[in-house]
C-alpha cells in the first residue's frame, strides 16, 4: 500500500493561493467626494513592484470601480477611448512584517491624472496609508491588512481628486 503526502511547499502555495487580493474588498466604503467633475477618465497604466498577495489587474479594478461607486467623474470608460483624463499608479512600497500578532501594511503610491486632450499634467500626488487587518490566521490577517491599505490609499486619492478645479 503507498502512501501520498502532498509536498508542504504544494500545501503553502494552495494556502496562499486562497489568500489573494479581492478587488471588491479594496474599494472604500466611507470615502467623501465633494465634487464630480464633468468629463469622463480612464484607468491608465498601473505600475510598480506589487507583493504576491495583490495583483496589479486587482488593484485597477478596485480603482476602476471606486471611481464609479463614487461618481468622481461624470463616466468611467476603458483607456484609449476618447477619455478626458487619464489617472494612473504605481505602487512604490508596501511594507509588509515577516511575522506577527499585528499586519500594519504600508502602501505608498504615487499618483497621476493628466488631461489627456492636452497632454498636461494636472494632479501630481504620494500618498502613504497604513492598515492593521485583525484576524486569527496571519495569512487571513495579511490580506486584510494589503487590501485595508489599498483601500485608503485609493480613498485619500478619490478625496483629493475631489477637491481639484478642472
Amino acid at each position: 500500500m503507498s502512501k501520498h503526502f502532498a509536498s508542504p511547499v504544494f500545501l503553502i502555495l494552495l494556502f496562499l493561493q486562497g489568500c489573494a487580493s479581492n478587488p471588491s474588498e479594496m474599494i472604500p466604503t466611507d470615502a467623501v467626494v465633494v465634487k464630480t467633475h464633468p468629463g469622463t477618465v480612464a484607468v491608465g497604466t498601473v505600475n510598480g513592484n506589487w507583493p504576491p498577495l495583490v495583483h496589479a489587474e486587482d488593484f485597477k479594478q478596485a480603482l476602476e470601480d471606486s471611481l464609479l461607486r463614487y461618481r468622481s467623474f461624470s463616466r468611467v470608460i476603458k483607456a484609449n477611448s476618447g477619455e478626458d483624463y487619464r489617472i494612473e499608479a504605481t505602487l512604490l512600497e508596501m511594507k509588509q512584517p515577516f511575522a506577527g500578532f499585528s499586519f500594519n501594511i504600508k502602501s505608498i503610491i504615487h499618483w497621476h491624472l493628466i488631461n489627456v486632450r492636452t497632454g498636461r499634467l494636472v494632479w501630481d500626488q504620494t500618498i502613504s496609508r497604513h492598515f492593521s487587518g485583525q484576524a486569527f490566521v496571519a495569512a487571513h490577517r495579511a490580506q486584510l491588512s494589503n487590501e485595508g491599505s489599498i483601500r485608503e490609499n485609493i480613498k485619500a486619492a478619490l478625496q483629493e481628486i475631489g477637491q481639484l478645479s478642472l
